[in-house]
């Protein structure tokens, strides 16, 4: 059992240095050397069942005490059993007790306090309550029907009967007092629940049963939201709800909420009794479990928050997401935000088309006259055509071959008789750079955006289309004095170049998992609440870059009568496509307590704790074989207790 500050609004003052935030501040009392001693001291009974099972101690001066359950108290009870020491709030420590099997409404029990080491009670000077034992204990005076009252003493004769009594002057007579000694408690006073589980106005729970709504898994949303017609959501009661009234909740699980300026949510409350202890309010959500969008005044009070991603890629898990200047309070809060999922992959870049073929020369003749015409290029949709085969000529040199248009050169044509030359091959395309891999840290979303926005892997880069081939030279025509004149063989068209493979574009970004996630908006967390974000999503994987299409083969120089006459060239094949670069990784997400977006602040008691999980990991960069350049991963996620720092 360790020290710690005393009551709601009260935190341990100095700074958290892991987190390198503000811790909320608590004042100092000034120095004394006076001990605190207990000066009043009342039986409780929070269910009315007639018997007692707490006890209200007050001190001389305000204490610091902080919760205990370890069976190791520095406080007794006579005939008791002691459950548990509460927190101190100002001059208060509440001692929880098992009851007994009978009503015990006039029990008087002695209270002794014995001095320790650990878990003492002391003033803020650091002074120990003194050892005593206190014997003016007020008995809770609770007789529910059927519990049989004890017989009156009877008086002497002629004695007067004794006035009725108001021991703490707050105007309540101590037989209707269920706190007798303590002005703060008696019935119609505020009852604002707290940590310590006290029944300030003596209505049988810690609250106010008249003004606030209940909810519990026995009830309905459509009821009216009663302590005896409780509703079933907590975010149907906040719906009914107006700026001040409470909403309290039993033990069960409850699914996501958004909040509304002045309604705040108290848990731990028993579905039955409604009598408050340990047990768990939970509220789960898919993408997140409590939302706030400039709703201020609000407190939330012994509850299990948590939330998934949900399914999409890519998608980021809150536990309590706070935008607009939303204004919050935890107290004794457990948020834990599940893990990111891994972001889409990127598309895989589309194979480039096959360059068409040149094709044939025509035939020529051996001693006649005819039309022998080169082989057209093969074409393109861009019009990148291998050029056309050069014509066959009668009694002539052949034509030369048509260049590929900005690719290979035509073959010359034949003289006399002579075969014409090939034509040139076209080149093969220029593959296409990497894509860059999405950034990690440093990261940020686009302000006023209500979440995060991580960053994708680049598209890779471009890639050329294969040139053209040339044309194929004519052959040559036969002529002489003694001969009898032929026709060159035409030449073969160039082949097409092959088409650019596209590139793969970029990986998504990882989800992020953040237990709280501020946009100009303000949080305190205190009283032993715990935060705890999950894993970052990996990022997602860069798209594979398309293959280059095979560039178009030439077409085949004609060769009729070749022994008199030239033959036709054939024409250039064109070159392949370039493959397209492969995509980059997207970056991977964030795991962070609590992340702060734009003005935002955040104050944590020394008491309360911020945990971050795994970053994720950057997606692979997409493959693009020994042709291209694979794209570059995405780099690791962010993983702090509270970004920024």
């Amino acid at each position: 059992m360790g020290t710690g500050t005393g009551g709601r609004g009260l935190l341990a003052a100095g700074l958290v240095g892991l987190l390198g935030i503000a811790a909320v501040g608590g004042a100092t009392a000034a120095a004394d050397a006076r001990p605190p001693r207990i000066v009043a001291a009342a039986m409780l009974d929070a269910d009315r069942d007639g018997r007692a099972d707490g006890l209200r101690l007050a001190f001389s001066e305000r204490v610091r005490h902080a919760a205990d359950r370890d069976g190791r108290y520095p406080v007794s009870v006579a005939g008791y059993r002691v459950r548990s020491v509460s927190a101190a709030r100002g001059t208060v420590v509440v001692v929880a007790l098992v009851e007994g099997a009978a009503g015990d409404a006039d029990a008087r029990p002695a209270v002794t306090y014995r001095r320790t080491r650990s878990g003492r009670v002391a003033d803020r000077a650091g002074n120990q309550a003194v050892a005593q034992t206190f014997r003016r204990t007020a008995g809770h005076g609770i007789r529910p029907a059927g519990l049989p009252s004890p017989e009156p003493t009877p008086l002497p004769d002629g004695a007067p009967t004794p006035a009725p009594t108001d021991v703490d002057g707050d105007g309540v007579l101590d037989a209707a007092d269920c706190g007798p000694t303590d002005p703060a408690i008696r019935p119609g006073a505020p009852d604002l629940p707290d940590l310590a589980f006290v029944d300030a106005n003596c209505d049988g729970i810690d609250g106010d049963a008249t003004t606030s709504i209940f909810v519990s898994p026995r009830g309905r949303d459509d009821a009216p939201g009663t302590r005896e017609a409780p509703k079933r959501q907590i975010a149907a009661a906040i719906a009914g709800a107006t700026p001040g009234q409470a909403v309290l909740v039993a033990a069960g699980i409850y699914a996501r909420i958004e909040l509304r300026t002045g309604v705040s949510v108290y848990g731990g409350y028993d579905p039955g009794s409604w009598r408050r202890g340990a047990s768990t309010t939970s509220i789960a959500g898919s993408s997140q479990g409590v939302l706030g969008q400039g709703d201020t005044g609000v407190t939330l009070q012994l509850l299990t928050i948590s939330a998934d991603a949900g399914t999409l890629p890519g998608s980021s898990a809150y536990g309590l997401r706070l935008l607009a200047g939303s204004q919050v309070r935890l107290e004794r809060v457990t948020v834990t935000a599940g893990s990111g999922n891994v972001g889409a992959p990127g598309s895989a870049g589309r194979d480039g088309g096959d360059g068409e073929d040149g094709r044939p020369g025509e035939r020529g003749a051996c001693d006649t006259e005819v039309l022998a015409h080169g082989g057209a290029g093969g074409k393109r949709p861009d019009f990148l055509n291998g050029g056309d085969g050069g014509a066959g000529r009668y009694g002539r040199s052949g034509l030369p071959g048509g260049d590929g248009v900005g690719g290979g050169l035509g073959g010359a044509g034949g003289k006399a008789g002579d075969p014409g030359l090939p034509g040139h091959d076209g080149e093969r395309g220029t593959a296409g750079r990497d894509g860059s891999g999405g950034l990690g840290a440093g990261q940020e979303p686009v302000p006023n955006t209500a979440g995060w926005q991580g960053q994708s892997g680049a598209t890779g880069g471009l890639a050329l289309p294969g040139l053209p081939g040339g044309g194929g030279g004519g052959g040559g025509g036969q002529t002489g004095i003694i001969a009898i004149d032929g026709t060159g063989n035409g030449g073969g068209g160039g082949g097409a170049g092959g088409g650019a493979g596209l590139a793969g574009t970029g990986g998504r970004p990882g989800g992020g998992s953040f237990g709280i996630y501020l946009q100009d908006s303000t949080v305190v967390v205190a009283d032993g609440s715990a935060i705890a974000a999950g894993p970052g999503g990996t990022g997602g994987q860069g798209g594979t870059g398309g293959l280059g299409g095979s560039g178009g083969r030439g077409g085949a120089g004609a060769t009729l009568c070749s022994g008199f006459v030239g033959a036709g060239g054939d024409g250039g094949p064109g070159g392949r496509g370039g493959r397209g670069g492969g995509g980059g990784g997207g970056a991977g997400g964030p795991s962070v307590g609590i992340y702060r977006a734009g003005t935002s602040t955040a104050e944590v008691s020394a008491d309360s704790t911020v945990a971050s999980g795994r970053p994720g990991s950057g997606g692979a960069g997409g493959f693009a074989g020994s042709e291209a350049a694979n794209g570059r991963s995405g780099a690791l996620g962010i993983a702090a207790p509270v970004h920024p720092a």
